[in-house]
């Protein structure tokens, strides 16, 4: 390979709002048709580099997934085929799409294999002669009969698709709008035994060579990995099948001499093959091995010189179509590619065009208002999230049910109020109901009980001794807060909360208070018990330890984080188990100079080796901020990440460096293991009126990437989300984004960040749509038992890498001031591997967690995850 570093590209098109899924050259102008999958159809001028025309040409929900031109189709014309099963026709000869397609086909086919046209060589005396004998092959038509004008011939246009029947190709004539024939061919309502052992068509190329007079040809290609070349004349079984890949090859590609191609699959192969007509086979010309598995595309140039390839890995490689050798590396995309290379040959199209298939994510507004601004939220069982504010500012927008007031002469705004601080949002319903908390909840903490109840702790003014309790209810049941005064010891405001295995919490510090309790009390523990790390972290007139991280780690001590240090704590004896080194740069991460952490998913629950814990802690304000921002100048937020492992024998921090410094972010956990960093401010610190610049683009931290590649920018949010935020993951995989209000009231207008008391979504790239065929539908138990080996059901639509397939377990948060609480992933260990159970069906056999060290008691969210998709999570019960 040459050692030059690749090209950049020739010119980078923007306009697509969502993935974009396929794309192709017209066959002699300088254009270039796109198809984004929220059903967008795009035309652009490749010499201008802009879009010259757009249309819906497909609904959103279905989207496009392939584009197509040819000169047998006309000059003005572009096919569009979508998910709804629909493949339609389009006219743009006066230079814009026409508003209604010429026609539309119903073919009843719902995957992802992309149609094809018909290809025929661009080099020969007979291509009419091919389309007139494709039409006397399909209709029986005399040897009389092939004298009509050519002109007419030209008008037969014909596109090969799989069928309604997913191991089945179709062949539907454009002209009359009416499936001609399908290959095999065999009796309606019956199966061929031979296509079903195959499954599923992934590919399909229909060409026309003067080498069998001119009728047509169709390759395929299935699931199994197998590949079969097809004459129509003979369509009860194919001239040849051949198995030159391991797993299903996704992508074909035809030369434009009609004597050989490409393929690519799921397994870790690139094959180049010749079509032998004289004995009627498959010959492998060169087998290229990959060092990463997964093709999504490939595509050869015209002249045949040139071949190209997407793969998985977000690369585009170039090979030198007649020996096979690579020529090229592309490395410009970072998501999934589609490709094309131009029929055109000119200066602009002997390049190539490639597209990224994969979006960043997509916000959503679920609510413009909830009437309260989200400061603290949590997701319950079964999917309702309880989201307070706080009281003693005055009223909120949104009222009680029914009359109801709250009367409180301890509140320092109002003594009657009848509007309320908490919410519950139905997540399956979007919708809200009042909920009448009576006590302060400002700045408090909370975490939850086995049986799904919350235990809600502590606050402000009359609220800072309280517990609050919520039991969640079904839908349209009546269930709000109970309260119960001097339910805590000693005030507790922006204290840490955590849940321990035996049902209890512990609830740690607090403003000035360097001690921490236990609730439920037992007479043993019916006092409060000093802290001296509290004391130790504590920066006099700053604080910069409040709202601890704490987490519980696998060998049931609580590992606790405080300004830039850290602790392995036992909370039975009161004993200091380890003494973690401080942060190498010294600065602080807690409240208020708010950073955020996160307890690393957890691997290896029953291998060799141990179980290793990690902890990522990222952001915050450097030292001297908070005194800065108090005089009005806001330092700029750290860039800096810490990541530690926590059971190590001698551990150390590894820093690493995220695309944007950020402060009060949140971190969540994502079912398939990778942490989104979102919401927060790049200067000041938290606190009223402190904060500056939000940080408005979120970021995918990826722990088992390589070193100074784990972070991946997302979709930017439109709406600042700064001090008093709050982000939680739901049951679906999407991120419920709420709050924002750095004031000490609600402020609307002339402010630099008005309150904000919207719901919104952030969808992680997980959600596309273009990864519909990856994704699992997962059926398991509604409780498991510690230690024990169960079934995991699962559907896949689409071909299933066994090999790729993990079960995970994660704990819901309780959300508040950049803190996650409780929040943990574990990924389940596999007893036994993925088996087929039925048509796309598949079972798995994984265990529970072995012990209340490595999972407490309580509910979880359960996913499947295949190639880093998951599927929509179910509760279970951990028991």
């Amino acid at each position: 390979m040459s050692k030059r570093p690749p090209p950049d590209p020739v010119a980078v098109l923007r306009g697509h709002r969502a993935s974009v899924m396929d794309i192709c050259f017209h066959p002699s102008r300088k254009i270039l048709f796109s198809g984004a999958a929220d059903g967008e159809l795009r035309i652009w001028d490749t010499v201008q580099r802009r879009t010259v025309a757009s249309a819906l040409a497909h609904t959103a929900a279905h989207g496009i997934i392939c584009v197509a031109a040819s000169p047998l189709i006309g000059e003005d014309k572009v096919i569009s085929q979508g998910r709804d099963g629909t493949v339609k026709c389009w006219d743009f000869g006066d230079g814009g799409l026409s508003r209604t397609p010429l026609f539309s086909i119903k073919t009843n086919s719902y995957h992802f294999c992309k149609l094809s046209l018909v290809k025929k060589p661009l080099h020969g005396q007979r291509q009419t002669e091919g389309i007139e004998n494709f039409q006397d092959a399909i209709h029986g038509e005399t040897a009389a009969q092939e004298s009509q004008d050519n002109a007419q011939i030209k008008e037969m246009k014909y596109v090969a698709i799989a069928g309604e029947q997913s191991s089945v190709v179709e062949l539907w004539d454009l002209a009359t709008s009416k499936k001609c024939l399908q290959l095999p061919d065999f009796p309606s309502g019956s199966v061929n035994p031979l296509t079903k052992e195959r499954g599923m068509c992934m590919a399909v190329q229909a060409f026309l060579s003067s080498e069998y007079q001119g009728y047509l040809n169709v390759l395929t290609s299935y699931e199994d990995g197998s590949m079969a070349w097809w004459d129509i004349r003979n369509p009860g079984a194919p001239l040849t099948t051949v198995k030159f890949h391991s797993e299903p090859v996704l992508s074909l590609s035809v030369d434009w001499s009609c004597g050989g191609g490409l393929s690519g699959g799921a397994d870790e192969k690139i094959v180049m093959f010749t079509l032998d007509y004289g004995s009627g086979s498959f010959l492998a010309k060169k087998e290229i091995t990959l060092e990463q598995p997964g093709i999504a595309g490939v595509s050869i140039r015209p002249d045949g010189k040139i071949a190209a390839v997407a793969g998985w890995d977000y690369r585009l490689r170039v090979y030198n179509y007649r020996k096979g050798n690579p020529l090229a590396i592309l490395k410009y995309h970072h998501a999934t590619l589609v490709i094309a290379l131009p029929i055109l040959q000119t200066t602009f199209c002997r390049n190539f065009a490639a597209a990224a298939a994969a979006p960043k994510g997509k916000w959503t507004l679920l609510q413009p208002s909830i009437g309260i601004s989200a400061m603290h939220m949590q997701l319950l069982y079964p999917d309702t999230v309880v989201i307070f504010d706080r009281t003693d500012f005055g009223p909120s927008n949104i009222s009680l049910p029914a009359g109801k007031c709250r009367h409180d002469p301890l509140d320092l705004a109002l003594k009657a109020d009848c509007t309320a601080h908490s919410v519950e949002y139905n997540v399956l319903h979007n919708t809200i109901r009042p909920l009448n908390v009576l006590t302060n909840t400002w700045c408090s903490s909370g975490s939850v009980a086995p049986d799904g109840t919350l235990y809600q702790t502590g606050g402000s003014n009359d609220g800072e001794r309280v517990v609050r309790v919520f039991n969640p209810c079904k839908f349209g049941g009546l269930c709000d807060w109970k309260e119960i005064n001097n339910g805590l010891l000693v005030k507790r405001w922006y204290a840490t909360n955590h849940a321990l295995p035996d049902g209890r919490q512990i609830i740690i510090g607090g403003r000035a208070e360097f001690n921490y309790e236990f609730f439920p009390k037992t007479r043993a523990t019916n006092k409060v018990f000093d802290f001296k790390f509290l004391r130790d972290t504590n920066d006099p007139g700053i604080e910069n330890n409040l709202y601890p991280l704490v987490v519980q780690n696998v060998d049931g001590n609580l590992f606790i984080f405080a300004n830039n240090r850290a602790i392995l704590f036992n909370y039975n004896n009161g004993a200091v188990v380890k003494t973690y080194p401080t942060l190498p740069d010294g600065n602080p991460r807690s409240y208020p100079s708010t950073g955020s952490g996160v307890l690393l998913p957890l691997k290896n629950l029953q291998g060799p080796g141990g179980i290793q814990a990690e902890v990522l802690v990222c952001g915050g304000a450097p030292k001297g901020a908070f005194a800065a921002a108090s005089k009005g100048v806001f330092v700029g937020a750290l860039k800096t990440c810490g990541r530690i492992s926590i059971t190590a024998r001698n551990p150390r921090w590894v820093m690493e460096t995220m695309p944007f410094a950020r402060l009060m972010g949140d971190m969540i956990l994502l079912p398939n293991g990778k942490v989104l960093i979102i919401n927060g401010a790049a200067r000041g610190v938290a606190g009223w009126e402190l904060g500056r610049d939000p940080v408005l683009t979120p970021v995918i931290y990826k722990p088992d990437a390589a070193f100074g590649a784990r972070f991946e920018v997302q979709t930017p949010a439109t709406r600042p989300r700064m001090y008093h935020s709050t982000a939680i993951l739901l049951r679906d995989g999407r991120v419920l984004v709420g709050g924002s209000n750095p004031h000490s009231g609600y402020v609307f207008v002339n402010t630099l960040y008005p309150t904000d008391l919207s719901l919104e979504a952030f969808s992680p790239p997980y959600l596309d749509r273009s990864f519909d065929l990856l994704r699992p539908q997962i059926i398991a138990p509604s409780f498991i038992r510690y230690g024990q080996k169960f079934v995991v059901s699962f559907k896949v639509n689409g071909p299933v890498k066994a090999n790729l397939v993990t079960v995970t377990m994660v704990s819901p948060s309780f959300a508040t001031h950049s803190m996650s609480m409780n929040h943990r992933l574990l990924v389940l260990s596999t007893i036994q591997g993925v088996k087929p159970a039925g048509k796309l069906a598949y079972q798995m056999t994984v265990s529970a967690p072995i012990n209340t060290n490595l999972a407490i008691p309580g509910y979880y969210l359960l996913f499947v995850v295949h190639q880093d998709i998951p599927s929509v999570g179910i509760w279970v019960q951990l028991k």
